[in-house]
């Protein structure tokens, strides 16, 4: 069993978050009804997420000596990257076939396990014909997709580039229609606003504590 302690106590459980925006500030609050003690980092001072956690830090995060001093000097168990604008040296490439590794050594196991079950879900099945190049046509898009937004980071905010993860919903909704005659009904559709317009709604409310903040301290953004 493990043991989370008490906050601001020598046996607590620290967890730091870099970027304190409304999504991080939700997590914080989880975390604190967890018994953990959060440490809120963001790039300017009241970010909601600092207004909720046990410290608050305002730095410089794509300054990689600052990034590092912070670590060093707050000695957090756990760090959550939660913004895009953090300091690091990792190409896209790299951290796609991370990405791509781990996914497939958490999928192993169960391969393994489930292999001859019968469990229609998990059984694995050996590709036939077509089949693999149906199979080779998901990971190459899949990959090539999630790729290209990985670079799109290092260029736009994620609030800018966010509101493009709900297309996925319509183009799978047109998809499943034209391929599989598969229309939606009307609580999928009910699930479909909610989603969406609960995501424009963060991001929206993202982009003006952004705002406000850089017209009260532009030389920190």
């Amino acid at each position: 069993m493990t043991t989370l302690g008490t906050p601001l106590s020598p046996s607590a459980t620290k967890v730091m978050l870099l970027g304190s925006g409304e999504l991080g500030k939700e997590v914080l609050i989880a975390l604190q009804r967890l018994g953990v003690e959060t440490i809120a980092v963001d790039r300017y001072d009241n970010a909601p997420g600092q207004q909720v956690a046990h410290h608050a830090r305002t730095i410089a995060m794509s300054a990689p000596a600052m990034l590092r001093a912070l670590i060093e000097e707050d000695l957090p168990d756990l760090v959550v990257p939660e913004i895009e604008a953090i300091a690091t040296g990792m190409h896209p490439v790299v951290q796609q076939l991370q990405t791509s590794v781990l996914g497939s050594l958490l999928c192993l196991p169960v391969m393994v396990w489930a292999n001859g079950t019968g469990i229609v879900e998990l059984d694995p099945v050996m590709p036939q014909g077509y089949n693999w190049l149906w199979l080779f046509g998901v990971g190459f898009w899949a990959a090539a997709s999630h790729l290209c937004m990985t670079i799109a980071l290092k260029f736009a905010p994620a609030s800018t580039l966010a509101p493009l993860h709900y297309l996925e919903i319509v183009t799978a909704v047109a998809i499943g229609y034209l391929v599989f005659g598969d229309f939606p009904n009307a609580l999928t559709w009910a699930g479909i606003i909610i989603i969406v317009a609960s995501g424009l709604y963060i991001i929206h409310r993202e982009r003006i504590t952004l705002r406000q903040a850089r017209s009260v301290l532009p030389e920190v953004i």
